[in-house]
């Protein structure tokens, strides 16, 4: 790892997020890399951001909370942004409630039906921040006047940054591309690296135990998720045969039309899985020296993540992730459970296997 300081420069755009900063946004969202990259740039920006991993959770959450606006996946699990936005219409609190979809279909034909859901407006994924911007600046009513930058990592003049090693290169990878999406965040786009890797171990076996049973829609959304987590890291070719896969289920393709899409997608997600692997390896090597365990420092830690686990605050992820061998010497094979828990956003589980960990040490 090394450190570098980045100039940032207030803008146009910023001086205007200033005036809407602090609103608070419901982020619907099944996909923890999409999940990650939304909500890290909104609380960058200033906006206190809440997670739903589906529309029904939505609803739950819009009952209990008052929030500014919504950002609205359209394709999850349990419940779709569409029926979730025209479900929240039905009710008193939320009906005028501004709703924004996001989703990586863009064609006239999809953008209608959110409107006809009742949904405010649209943003393509992977996010264009510039477009995110507008389309809050539109939707959230101002909160003061001032024209001081955005209160949080914006407005910062010099902000010491420590950036992550990343692999030098990646098949079928366009870097670049990918750290643009992640918004030139090295630590970012490392992370959501690993994420892909994490999540897209078992996305072709999936999608073919769901063709073969001719669950169309679960294999629909496997291809949409596929797409949607390649554009993030700017895996091109992968997003290209996955888009091909998708449209072809959509349209029930033959079986061998089909057969031979998934075969190409497992061809080139393969490859690239097998590149991460070895990367996260070399990333995060086994220590075989001798170290002296923090018995004081790892209490310390420990109480802090069950903070932020109690509170539902994605810091809980960072926290592991920077304190990563010390929670390991500590919490031994609870170690990967709980990071997984944290990772999925189970932050109840983590927070029960940590205290069974303590109680048990």
């Amino acid at each position: 790892e090394r450190t570098r300081t980045i100039p940032v420069v207030s803008n146009a755009i910023s001086q205007q997020l200033a005036t809407i900063a602090g609103a608070r946004i419901l982020l619907v969202e099944d996909n923890e890399l999409n999940q990650e990259v939304a909500s890290e740039l909104l609380r960058d920006a200033g906006f206190v951001v809440d997670i739903a991993g589906n529309g029904q959770i939505a609803l739950d959450k819009l009952a209990e909370t008052s929030y500014d606006v919504v950002l609205m996946d359209i394709q999850m699990p349990v419940m779709d942004g569409l029926t979730a936005t025209r479900r929240l219409r039905q009710i008193e609190k939320t009906r005028d409630l501004p709703v924004i979809a996001m989703s990586a279909n863009v064609m006239q034909s999809d953008i209608e039906q959110c409107i006809q859901a009742g949904m405010n407006g649209h943003v393509a994924k992977p996010i264009d921040q510039d477009d995110l911007w507008m389309m809050l600046l539109n939707w959230i009513k101002p909160r003061t006047t001032t024209t001081e930058p955005v209160a949080m990592g914006m407005h910062i003049a010099h902000a010491a940054v420590v950036e992550d090693d990343l692999p030098a290169s990646l098949p079928g990878v366009d870097s670049a591309l990918g750290l643009k999406r992640a918004f030139g965040k090295r630590g970012l786009y490392a992370n959501l690296l690993r994420k892909y890797l994490a999540s897209q171990s078992s996305a072709v076996s999936d999608l073919r135990r769901a063709l073969a049973r001719q669950d169309w829609a679960e294999a629909e959304r496997h291809a949409h998720t596929s797409k949607g987590v390649a554009a993030n890291i700017g895996a091109v070719e992968v997003q290209q045969t996955a888009a091909e896969l998708e449209s072809a289920i959509r349209e029930r393709q033959p079986a061998h039309v089909l057969g031979a899409l998934t075969d190409k997608l497992d061809a080139r997600i393969g490859p690239l899985l097998a590149a991460l692997a070895t990367w996260q390896q070399s990333d995060h090597p086994v220590d075989d020296q001798e170290t002296t365990f923090d018995r004081q420092a790892f209490t310390a830690t420990c109480d802090e993540l069950k903070n932020y686990l109690r509170e539902g605050n994605a810091a809980a992820e960072t926290l592991i992730d920077e304190r990563r061998q010390l929670l390991k010497a500590g919490l031994g094979s609870a170690f990967d459970k709980i990071k997984e828990a944290v990772e999925s956003f189970d932050f109840e589980t983590a927070e029960n296997l940590l205290r069974n960990h303590q109680s048990s040490a």
